[in-house]
Parts: C-alpha cells; sequence; structure tokens
C-alpha cells in the first residue's frame, strides 16, 4: 500500500470496529499502525472509505491490510456505524464544531458521514489555529477589546441556551437537585474528564444509565484495555469538589468502554454519580 505524496491528509480515511468500538484514522497505513499484531485473534473489521473492508495479516513485528476475498461492499454497514459513532460523541460532549441535526444524520451518504468524521479529527490532531500570527486588524488594541467582548458575549448566549452543555447534564430528569459538575480538556475531542453528582431517585438512574448503554462491572469482565488506572472512583481533587465523595468500590458500577473512553455510573446514598474520561 504505497502513499500517495500528492493526496491530502484524511482524503482516504480508515475505520476500525472492535470491542473498543469504532477508531478512525488517516488511512489504512495508518490504520494497520495502530494494529498490534498479538491482537489478530481478537475480533475486528477494518474499513476503507469507500465501505470496503480489509483482512489483517501479520508480517513479522506488524500488521498489513489485504483486501478482503470476497471483494464485497459494507458501506451501509460503514455508514450505519458512523451514525451511531456521531450520536455517540453527540451525547458525550457538546460538539461546537459539528452542528448536523438529527434528520441530516439519518440521510446523510456515505461519502458525506466519511467527509465528516474525516474533518474533525483532522482538526483534532492539526490543530492548525496554533501558532499562527494574528492578523494585522487584531494587533490594534481596539479591535482585539471589541472581538474579546463579542466572543464574550456569544459564549454567554451559548451557555444560557444550554447547547454548550455536556450531554450528561443535559440528560438529567428535570426533578434532579444539588447537581454538581467539573470538567476539563484539553482539545476538541480527547483527552477529557469529567465527573458529575446529582440527586436523583432509583429508578430515575435506572433510565439515566439505560440513556448511555452503561451496564454492570464485575470483576470478570472482560474490556479492550486495562481497566487501571481508568475504572476507578477518583476521589476530590481538591477542596472546590468536596461535594465528589463516592465510596471506592465498584460494585453496583455500570460502565461503558469505547477505545479511550471510559464512562461509569453508580447511585449511592440517594446520588448519582458519573465519571467519564477519555485518555
Amino acid at each position: 500500500m504505497p502513499a500517495d505524496a500528492t493526496a491530502p491528509r484524511w482524503s482516504s480515511p480508515a475505520f476500525i470496529d472492535g470491542d473498543g468500538g469504532l477508531t478512525i484514522h488517516e488511512s489504512l497505513q495508518a490504520a494497520a499502525a495502530y494494529l498490534e499484531p498479538e491482537d489478530i485473534d481478537e475480533p475486528c473489521t477494518v474499513y476503507d472509505s469507500s465501505g470496503m473492508v480489509w483482512r489483517r495479516v501479520v508480517d513479522g513485528r506488524q500488521i498489513r491490510l489485504l483486501p478482503a476475498e470476497d471483494g464485497v461492499s459494507h458501506a451501509t454497514e460503514l455508514a450505519t456505524k458512523l451514525r451511531a459513532y456521531f450520536r455517540h460523541l453527540r451525547d458525550i460532549k457538546p460538539l461546537a464544531e459539528w452542528h448536523r441535526d438529527d434528520d441530516w444524520l439519518a440521510n446523510a451518504s456515505l461519502e458525506e458521514l466519511v467527509r465528516d468524521a474525516a474533518a474533525l479529527h483532522e482538526r483534532q490532531t492539526r490543530q492548525r489555529w496554533l501558532g499562527r500570527p494574528w492578523p494585522p486588524f487584531l494587533r490594534k488594541k481596539r479591535t482585539l477589546v471589541a472581538a474579546f467582548v463579542l466572543v464574550l458575549a456569544v459564549v454567554i448566549v451559548w451557555l444560557c441556551s444550554g447547547a454548550g452543555q455536556w450531554g450528561f447534564r443535559r440528560a438529567l430528569p428535570p426533578s434532579a437537585q444539588d447537581v454538581h459538575e467539573w470538567f476539563q480538556e484539553d482539545s476538541f475531542l480527547p483527552d477529557y474528564t469529567y465527573m458529575l453528582k446529582a440527586r436523583i431517585t432509583e429508578q430515575e438512574f435506572r433510565n439515566y444509565v439505560d440513556r448511555f448503554q452503561l451496564t454492570p462491572h464485575t470483576p470478570a469482565r472482560v474490556y479492550s484495555q486495562d481497566t487501571e488506572p481508568w475504572l476507578r472512583w477518583h476521589p476530590a481533587r481538591s477542596e472546590t469538589e468536596a461535594w465528589w465523595d463516592p465510596g471506592e468500590s465498584l460494585s453496583e458500577t455500570f460502565v461503558r468502554q469505547e477505545g479511550d473512553t471510559w464512562t461509569f455510573a453508580k447511585y449511592e446514598n440517594g446520588y448519582l454519580y458519573l465519571y467519564s474520561l477519555n485518555h
């Protein structure tokens, strides 16, 4: 699979669907580099941007990808998985750079879904705006102050409208009380930590975990990553987060893990505790 030096980045992304959920890669070469030879027996499907499936072959200490022998297109299957992928992302984080509605998501072609997925991940990895010099008109103090005020006003309106809330907060029932949340994030999509505590009823908790497809954790449950150090009830990080006081036990904890994203919740002393992270 020789690389085309003239092709733009992310013009032909690849997708890996395994136990950890769907992951997106710049190219088939990048997908092959992501896969580990020791995991060759693990269930995994690799798609190119057209929906064709590629099979894995161990070549020394690396994986090679070869076209599937049946040559059958799985475009419909990949489109279905991408729709589920976008819905899951939207449920977790406010996607400021992705404004598609449910109607678009239901009717978009595979080409459109792939294009949006590639654009999101290209922004994430390249961070084109970092380090660029400001345009000359922003170097004037008055213009800078005016621009700052305008941006601040837009952010305030956005947050007050609820559009900037995390999906975990929006999914709380209207009757939720004593709500606390804390989060930090490093970039547009990955690398975030989120904590939420709210007083709700036990039935509302059951509905909540069903909403995010969290299922019971057991010591025998197998995940696509080691549970340490991700699956644990971390203590409060500072005195300002003293409200965060879940017990350390993973008993009665409900978990969803997809790739590098872990989300888990439990009901304790009349409160929902939810912790989510991407590393």
